[in-house]
C-alpha cells in the first residue's frame, strides 16, 4: 500500500518505509524483506547470464579468500604471486625505467 509518492506502508507491521524505486524497499522495524529473491530471469539469455555471473561471483570470493588467507600466513610474496593474481606488471625503479637495469639483475 502506497501512502505518498515518498514513502510505503509496511506490509507486515505498518511502519512507514522510505520509497525510492531505484533500491529495494525493507523495513527497519521487523527486517520484512531484508533479503529479497533476485527477480526470475524473463529468457534463457537472462539465466545463462545469471548463472555465469553467479559462477563468476564465486570464483571472485574464492580467490580473494585465497589470498587473503595467504597473506596472513605470510606466504605471499610481494612480486610474485599477487603481482600474477592481481593482474598488475611489476612495479621498476626509476633506474630501471631509464635504463640502467633492474637492481639485482645481471
Amino acid at each position: 500500500m502506497t501512502t505518498d509518492a515518498r514513502t510505503q506502508e509496511c506490509p507486515e507491521c505498518g511502519s512507514r518505509l522510505a520509497a525510492d524505486p531505484r533500491f529495494v524497499a525493507w523495513c527497519q522495524e521487523c527486517d520484512w524483506n531484508l533479503d529479497p529473491a533476485p527477480p526470475k530471469p524473463q529468457t534463457r539469455l537472462q539465466a545463462l547470464l545469471s548463472v555465469r555471473a553467479d559462477r563468476l561471483a564465486r570464483r571472485l570470493f574464492d580467490s580473494s579468500t585465497a589470498i587473503e588467507q595467504e597473506l596472513a600466513e605470510g606466504a605471499l610474496a610481494v612480486t610474485g604471486r599477487l603481482r600474477d593474481a592481481l593482474g598488475a606488471p611489476m612495479i621498476r625503479s626509476r633506474a630501471a625505467v631509464a635504463g640502467e637495469g633492474i637492481p639485482g639483475e645481471m
